[in-house]
């Protein structure tokens, strides 16, 4: 099943998994789960800690050539607050991703987070965020990744955190900074079957 399918996992910290080991970052994980159930998949981690949606478009093309994925997962957002970037400027450089990605015939997986009335915690960790960023955090955010299902057409998953906030043991500590193994683990429950309705 899913012969030599490759899945490129770009995006900040919350990809690379900043604070845990390399095989409990959800790229990892994902590899291994895909695997166990029969899927012949790599899943190259290229998530920076700090990176920003500017970052991840300049060095998306890069990505794409040498590994040439059948699917691409984007995972930005929290970086860009941290440093005040717009909303519009969010949603123009993951824009570019998925034209880009789109354009060296891969699928596109987008991950977004999601706020009041799904989840007020995880809208009062991002506030914080932004507001040491400068910026103030708005519906928009949170709107604007569903935005770009629609207007590109592709997969979404809402929202990074579901199920993780309020569970135990998922984050390191409670200012939102990461996800343990066990965070990333409900997370890639969450991302399988999407992954999986990608696989050609």
């Amino acid at each position: 099943m899913g012969t030599n399918t490759t899945i490129l996992a770009i995006g900040d910290s919350n990809t690379y998994g900043a604070g845990v080991e390399r095989n409990e970052a959800y790229p990892a994980q994902l590899e291994k789960k895909l695997t166990n159930n029969g899927y012949s998949c790599k899943v190259m981690n290229k998530g920076i800690n700090g990176n920003t949606s500017k970052d991840g478009a300049a060095r998306l093309g890069e990505a794409l050539a040498e590994y040439q994925p059948d699917i691409v997962i984007l995972l930005f957002g929290v970086a860009d607050l941290r440093r005040g970037s717009s909303i519009e400027d969010i949603y123009h450089n993951l824009s570019e991703m998925i034209e880009r990605a789109r354009g060296a015939g891969a699928q596109v997986i987008i991950v977004g987070y999601q706020g009041y009335p799904a989840d007020a915690g995880l809208e009062e960790k991002l506030q914080n965020i932004a507001q040491k960023g400068g910026v103030t955090l708005k519906n928009d955010f949170f709107e604007m990744y569903a935005r770009l299902s629609r207007d590109y057409q592709t997969d979404l998953i809402p929202n990074f955190l579901e199920g993780v906030l309020g569970a135990e043991g998922t984050l390191q500590d409670d200012q939102f900074s990461h996800l343990t193994g066990k965070g990333y683990a409900i997370f890639v429950e969450q991302l399988y079957p999407v992954v999986v309705r990608n696989i050609r």
